[in-house]
């Protein structure tokens, strides 16, 4: 929360903004007008409505992201239903030991959200083992998770598979009505992000992704998002066990399932069945790939796996408590466990930058100091990068700096007097008089006044 309130505005966040906060409620759903993949459906809708009511800072922007959390919170405390003096251990395993996880629960994007509807729909399908009921709002939670964030739709379809094998297997003629029922609003949401695909493919605008193999793009793209370019975590023996993480719990599972005891637990029951949607998904990007040709989620379009491997560890864990209750050695190395992951991601923590966009993390300071120069509402000739060209237009319009020019996405300007640009940019300005205003050097940014 802290982080929504004090952080500026990022590219993403001020486009969707920019874009389609003043378009109609059926434009922006029918994705024929300004074609982008950064029109989250819910986000962009919330970000509409907040507007609307003249909400415009960044922080109530970003406020669904923000009550995702505790959303997401809720789920866990309810798919994990752990004894109270293990609920501390587990609870906040997910969301709090992985630093760029936390970024999207304070950005204005559809992840957050659709990752707590995703838990909720998780915890609503290994309650069916109780309740049968809930099977019906699993699935349909599952949906609003995948038109909250496209690339869940890996997540959906394994869900979709589970509850049509479930039927089949135990087919009963009276339930058909019931069944058909359960599925028609997934059915017919995903024949509309068929239809969005297709807006996007037709538009070239399913670029973001990679093509070097699941391995690279997949499972190692995630564990350097992890990391959060923490030196210390890039030891070859620290890299080693995350990316045996998945292998080994695997592996414990088969083995695991040959006791007939351990067979019938409930809680290996339930981890069981969240290891099959981490893993069936995980296929269901492979088989996609190869079939369609589509690029491999990466970054944040691959977080989600990163939350289904947590939530299959921390799923683990809590069968191993259910296990082994009294166990002080076991709830001893899990507690040290927790806590390395927790004062990894405390230090990794930044209150302004996110790490997808680390360059806007100083928008506001540079606007300020731009604002020293200004005269009598001039327009200030004043330059930058195209990339920070969203974000300083946000605040040109939230904030009425009419003395600031609107950035188009276009070269720089070598000839303003005032120059935002990144390292990269340096060599265009090379042989000019400038004076240094502002350099940030971690992110590579520096702002410049140009001498007459």
């Amino acid at each position: 929360m802290f982080k929504a309130y004090e952080a500026p505005i990022t590219h993403d966040e001020a486009y969707s903004f920019e874009v389609y906060s003043s378009k109609s409620i059926p434009a922006i759903l029918a994705f024929k007008e300004d074609i982008s993949a950064n029109n989250h459906l819910f986000n962009t809708l919330f970000m509409k409505a907040a507007a609307g009511l003249g909400f415009q800072h960044p922080f109530c922007l970003r406020m669904l992201s923000v009550l995702s959390f505790a959303l997401f919170l809720l789920g866990l405390y309810q798919l994990l239903n752990l004894n109270k003096h293990y609920i501390v251990f587990i609870l906040l395993l997910i969301p709090a030991a992985s630093p760029y996880l936390l970024d999207f629960f304070s950005l204005a994007r559809g992840y957050a959200f659709s990752f707590a509807l995703m838990i909720w729909s998780v915890c609503l399908f290994v309650k069916n083992n109780v309740l049968k009921k809930q099977r019906f709002w699993a699935i349909q939670v599952a949906t609003f998770a995948m038109l909250a964030n496209f690339n869940l739709v890996y997540v959906w379809f394994s869900l979709m598979t589970f509850h049509g094998l479930s039927f089949a297997i135990q087919f009963k003629k009276e339930q058909l009505i019931s069944f058909l029922k359960s599925i028609l609003f997934p059915a017919l949401s995903f024949l509309y992000l068929v239809y969005v695909f297709k807006q996007l493919s037709s538009a070239e605008q399913l670029y973001f992704g990679g093509k070097e193999g699941f391995l690279e793009n997949v499972i190692n793209d995630q564990l350097w998002c992890f990391i959060y370019d923490q030196a210390y975590a890039l030891n070859p023996s620290y890299l080693s066990i995350w990316l045996w993480t998945i292998p080994v719990l695997i592996l414990s599972a088969l083995v695991l399932s040959l006791n007939k005891l351990i067979r019938i637990k409930q809680s290996f029951k339930d981890w069981l069945i969240v290891m099959y949607v981490l893993i069936f998904s995980l296929c269901l990007i492979v088989l996609n790939h190869h079939i369609t040709g589509s690029l491999y989620p990466i970054k944040r379009t691959g977080l989600f796996v990163s939350v289904l491997v947590f939530l299959c560890l921390a799923m683990f864990l809590r069968f191993v408590f259910d296990l082994l209750p009294k166990n002080k050695l076991i709830l001893l190395v899990v507690l040290l466990f927790v806590g390395s992951l927790y004062v990894h991601t405390l230090s990794s923590f930044h209150s302004k930058r996110y790490r997808e966009i680390p360059y806007d993390s100083h928008t506001v300071e540079i606007i300020q100091k731009l604002a020293e120069f200004k005269t009598d509402n001039a327009v200030l000739s004043f330059s930058a990068n195209w990339q920070f060209s969203p974000s300083f237009n946000f605040y040109k319009q939230t904030q009425g700096l009419n003395w600031l020019p609107k950035l188009e996405k276009a070269p720089i300007d070598t000839h303003a007097q005032f120059l935002l640009v990144f390292e990269e940019d340096l060599s265009l300005l090379n042989g000019q008089k400038l004076t240094p205003l502002l350099q940030f050097p971690e992110e590579q940014i520096y702002l410049y006044r140009q001498k007459p």
